[in-house]
């Protein structure tokens, strides 16, 4: 997103406009056909070493990765031994790639593919072409994921050791973490239902995750930021039915209105809504992803070349913040792709749409086995599995400017659809 807001609107268009891995151009078989999709080659590729024919190769079920389909995990010592020009294994955000037959395919040349060889090369690729859907392009190549593993030695211990000298009443105390903000929460009743309150603060843009339990009385609800991930449980004071009566979120205050009935048997004043406990994580603390299960409850054509996804899961709220996206896995595998979700009013069919369920516009590219096209084939009632929302998208800077220019490329127009709708609602500069 291009503003006049200077960096902090720019930096969404780094960070948060991911170029879908399928979105390869369709490039002639020439001398100067780039691997990459990239026009502006540095140097002449080989007649037969083409984008296409990279591809084609991917295709013809030679094994590139030398795996024989299998994934191995790669330690940091093992991938420094893959280090010349017929022996080439690259690191890239903790996945390990077999780039030895991609090396005369590369626009950038063999010597500044070299350059990235035998060792972890994450910080030099994004710092040269971090747009590049390295995934799709080096899918065929995977070895593995790299275990990072620190080696302790003997001697370490003696050589560290120092003696500590404490005064008395004199105690040794670790800062207190501070995080971004508390949220706080309040409720009102009637006889038949309630409504809980969630308070972050002005254009926080935070995510939530609103989760039914086994037990009738039972609520977990989760506030995701850019950093954290503040969970609440509730006990409530009576039984409740699922899904919510309604959801109401408004992103220039932060707060979030949830509403529920109360089950038959409770429909009745409560003494207090209940018990509750919070646990506040660090998402950089949490040794795995979180993904959830959703089905697909509805896929059908949009256009020519695009399809509507909607997923939803019976016992589980996902609202992902402005300029937020989400990792779409397919049975568990290892490779994912970044989506947007869109407000339901951009899809054609917006029967049984509404606050539960995740809205999806993708564009399908031909190419045979891509994500997109692997994707577009799933049936209703099929499972994939979303991840919590990703990105670090500001509202805030937006407060200052009335006048905008999108400029939407890779992934298309799909990040800017929940930017407008929060831009045409807000009361802050209205315009």
């Amino acid at each position: 997103m291009n503003t006049t807001s200077t960096d902090d609107s720019n930096s969404f268009i780094k960070s948060s406009l991911q170029t879908d891995a399928d979105g390869f151009k369709s490039q002639k078989s020439t001398s100067s056909g780039s691997a990459t999709g990239n026009l502006r080659n540095k140097c002449a590729l080989k007649p037969g070493h083409s984008l296409m024919d990279w591809i084609r190769l991917g295709n013809s079920g030679e094994d590139l990765s030398g795996t024989q389909g299998r994934l191995i995990p790669i330690s940091m010592e093992e991938l420094s031994k893959h280090n010349s020009r017929n022996d080439a294994w690259i690191a890239i955000r903790g996945i390990v790639y077999n780039v030895t037959r991609y090396m005369d395919f590369h626009p950038g040349g063999i010597d500044e593919l070299m350059r990235g060889v035998g060792k972890d090369s994450t910080q030099l690729f994004n710092e040269i072409h971090a747009w590049v859907n390295y995934q799709q392009l080096l899918n065929k190549c995977c070895i593995g994921p790299l275990k990072k593993i620190v080696k302790v030695q003997p001697d370490l211990i003696k050589r560290l050791e120092v003696q500590i000298s404490l005064k008395e009443n004199e105690l040794l105390q670790l800062p207190k973490l501070k995080f971004e903000m508390e949220p706080r929460f309040d409720w009102i009743q009637k006889l038949n239902d309630f409504t809980l309150y969630v308070y972050t603060k002005q254009f926080y843009n935070p995510g939530f995750l609103i989760k039914k339990l086994h037990g009738a009385n039972q609520l977990e609800i989760w506030i995701l930021t850019e950093a954290t991930i503040h969970q609440f449980h509730y006990e409530l004071h009576g039984g409740i039915q699922w899904p919510p009566k309604n959801l109401k979120i408004s992103t220039e205050s932060g707060k979030l209105e949830l509403t529920f009935w109360k089950s038959e048997q409770h429909r009745e004043l409560w003494r207090s809504l209940g018990t509750h406990n919070v646990k506040t994580l660090f998402k950089s603390s949490c040794e795995e992803e979180i993904f959830v299960d959703f089905q697909i409850i509805n896929n059908q054509q949009f256009n020519h070349n695009s399809y509507e996804l909607v997923l939803q899961n019976k016992h589980v709220i996902l609202i992902t913040p402005v300029g937020y996206h989400v990792s779409i896995g397919l049975n568990w595998e290892m490779f994912k792709k970044d989506y947007t979700p869109v407000p339901a009013k951009y899809l054609t069919c917006t029967e049984n749409l509404n606050f539960s369920t995740i809205n999806l516009l993708i564009k399908k590219y031909t190419i045979s086995q891509s994500f997109s096209s692997r994707l577009s084939e799933q049936k209703e009632g099929a499972c994939l599995q979303v991840s919590l929302p990703k990105g670090n998208f500001k509202l805030l800077p937006l407060t200052k400017h009335r006048n905008f220019c999108f400029l939407a490329a890779g992934s298309g127009l799909t990040p800017f659809f929940g930017i407008i709708e929060h831009l045409l609602k807000r009361q802050t500069n209205r315009m």
